[in-house]
């Protein structure tokens, strides 16, 4: 039962790392021109971390249902370098999350900047009739 335990550990800490791969990606993203790939990436890892929940959960339900017998210190070092790698895995993904939100909030002030210059622009040009020109 505990090697299916470590299979199932094994096999969540590379989707981790996957998802670790897609938020850098998406940080990437984040702080270029064009956002819109940014949300395909975002969903993508969404779609990621519900695979990550349910393994997590597949584990964590393995875990209670061995009997003392099956648990040996081996097992328990594994179990416990496991919660410290989704640990550190959960700490550096939000913090490139968290810098992924600033490059979003400045790519919104930049696009509310331009569409207020836009505006600005349209209304000074409103301002011209041609038609009313003395000849």
């Amino acid at each position: 039962m505990s090697q299916n335990i470590n299979k199932l550990i094994i096999r969540h800490l590379q989707y981790l790392e996957q998802a670790k791969q897609l938020t850098c990606q998406v940080l990437h993203l984040s702080s270029a021109e064009d956002i819109d790939p940014v949300f395909r990436e975002i969903e993508n890892r969404d779609r990621l971390v519900q695979i990550i929940r349910q393994a997590q959960s597949q584990i964590e339900e393995a875990i209670e249902n061995l009997t003392p017998d099956k648990i040996t210190r081996g097992f328990v070092q594994v179990v416990k370098s496991w919660q410290a790698d989704t640990d550190f895995w959960a700490e550096k993904v939000n913090e490139m999350d968290m810098q992924v939100v600033a490059n979003l909030e400045i790519a919104k002030r930049k696009t509310s900047n331009e569409i207020a210059q836009v505006f600005s622009n349209k209304s000074k040009i409103k301002g011209y009739n041609l038609n009313d020109l003395k000849k």
